[in-house]
C-alpha cells in the first residue's frame, strides 16, 4: 500500500497527470491474490452511478481500469525480488486451499509472515506452487 500511495502522490506531480487509480494487480505485479488498488472518491461515485448490473458493480475496478480515458491509471510494478506472476495466493479452488495449508504449516500457523517469506518458501518448494498453477490464468491480467 505504501508504494501505491507514493505512486499516487509522487508520480502525479512528476508527470503532471493526476491518476484516478493506482494499482499493482497485474501480471507485472505481485503474486496473484496479493495485489492492491487505490481509487479516488470520484471513481467510486461514477461507478456507483453508472454501473447497473450486479456483476459490473462487484468488479467495478476491472471496469474502471479498462477505461483509462475516464479514469487515468498508474500500474505500479512489483519490486523485482517479489515479481512472481506464476504464484497464485487466492482461495478460489480446492488446490488453492492446499497451497495455503502448506504455507501455514511451514510457518506453524503464523498469520504475520511477510510476502518475502512466502515467496521464499514457494521458490524453495516449487511442487507446492505447482499445485494451483494455471487455474487462474483467465482472471490474471
Amino acid at each position: 500500500m505504501d508504494e501505491l500511495i507514493e505512486g499516487f502522490f509522487g508520480d502525479r506531480h512528476t508527470n503532471g497527470e493526476e491518476y484516478a487509480i493506482v494499482h499493482n494487480a497485474h501480471r507485472g505485479g505481485y503474486p496473484y491474490g496479493t495485489g492492491a488498488e487505490l481509487a479516488t472518491q470520484r471513481v467510486l461515485e461514477q461507478c456507483d452511478r453508472d454501473l447497473k448490473s450486479a456483476s459490473e458493480r462487484e468488479c467495478f475496478m476491472t471496469f474502471a481500469r479498462s477505461h483509462p480515458e475516464r479514469f487515468p491509471c498508474l500500474r505500479v510494478a512489483a519490486r523485482v525480488h517479489l515479481l512472481r506472476p506464476h504464484y497464485f495466493l487466492t482461495v478460489d479452488h480446492a488446490e488453492d486451499l492446499e497451497v495455503q495449508r502448506h504455507i501455514y504449516r511451514r510457518f506453524r500457523g503464523r498469520d504475520n509472515m511477510t510476502l518475502e517469506e512466502i515467496v521464499g518458501f514457494l521458490d524453495a518448494n516449487p511442487q507446492v506452487a505447482k499445485l494451483n498453477s494455471g487455474l487462474h490464468e483467465a482472471f490474471a491480467e
